[in-house]
This record gives structure tokens, sequence and C-alpha cells, in this order.
């Protein structure tokens, strides 16, 4: 878990580094979305937040992802606009590690079980999305926005049973659904 802290603090350094040139606008985008695949749906969400350039926007990431064993994405998250302007198509990627917040409960494994502790893993996120300009009669640029993808995060698992350690590994491909909003 600590190693998930510091990688969100440097990634949110690292987000802000650029917005001391005038041309750099920070952003933020909040969203909810459903993960669908063989172990059945479940929810996210998540934030992420970084700097935009023209039709590029590079930000830091954390959500919630609560396929098959609840975890934390960690990522870095690159979006490029394909139609600059109100409303239009993006392209999104996001990379980086899914920190597991899930705890096998104990005699789980045929009554055995002494202790079972879930390691990080890689996760990754692309996805193709519309945002429409919201009506807000000011000069600050807010969009809703509907995007589908595909998702992966690997976690591994070391289950103890006296006197043995068996690791397990977890695979989990999912069809992503989100909505949400650009601020």
């Amino acid at each position: 878990m600590k190693k998930c802290l510091v990688i969100v603090c440097l990634g949110s350094l690292f987000s802000t580094v650029g917005l001391s040139q005038s041309s750099w606008k920070f952003r933020s985008v909040e969203y909810v979305g459903l993960l669908s695949g063989q172990a059945g749906s479940y929810g996210q969400f998540g934030t992420i937040n970084g700097a935009g350039k023209g039709s590029w926007f590079l930000g830091a990431g954390v959500g919630l992802d609560y396929y098959r064993f609840r975890s934390l994405p960690v990522f870095l998250s690159v979006t490029k606009e394909l139609m600059p302007g109100r409303n239009g198509f993006f392209v999104s990627l996001d990379a980086g590690i899914s920190c597991p917040v899930y705890h096998r409960p104990e005699g789980y494994y045929d009554n055995s079980f002494t202790s079972s502790k879930f390691l990080l893993g890689p996760y990754w996120s692309a996805g193709v999305g519309y945002k429409i300009k919201l009506p807000d009669g000011g000069k600050k640029d807010q969009y809703l926005f509907l995007s589908a993808g595909y998702s992966y995060k690997e976690l591994k698992e070391d289950a103890k049973t006296y006197p043995d350690v068996t690791r397990y590994d977890y695979r989990n491909r999912q069809w992503s659904f989100k909505i949400g909003l650009l601020l």
C-alpha cells in the first residue's frame, strides 16, 4: 500500500509540473462506470488530474475497481481529442499498477488456511469516447463524456497453508463503460 501512495504522490507532482507554462491548462476527469467480463459485472469509479495542451491531455489517476477482487488502479493517462472543439470523439490510454485492497477470510482454503496476501500487478485500459460541452454560461469548459473500452488488471495471491505457500495468478480482462465529467 505504501508503494501505491508514493506512486500517487509522484504522479500528482509529475502532472502539475507543466502548469507553470501559460499554454498548459489544469484539467480534471471524474468518472463512474461498469466493468463486465467472464467473472461478471462490477462497478468502478475514479479521478484523473493533469494538464492539457491543445488536443492532448496527460494526467495521473487513481480509482476503485470492484472487478473480481477489489483494487486501486494507480496509473498515468494520455488522451487525444480527435475532433477538438465543442463536441467530439477522443481516444485514451491508461497504464500503471493495480494495488489490491481485497483480503480473504480465514478458513477459505479447506479450513487449513492461515494467511493470504495479494500482490501488486500491472494495469492498463484503452478506450474511445465522445464528449459533449455542457452549457454553463461562463468561460469555463465543462464536458459530459461517455466512453467504452477494454481493460486488464493482474493480481497475484500468496496463500499460506501449513506448511506450503501457493501462488495464484489472476488475469482479469473486462469491457469498460464509463460516464463522467471533464472539468
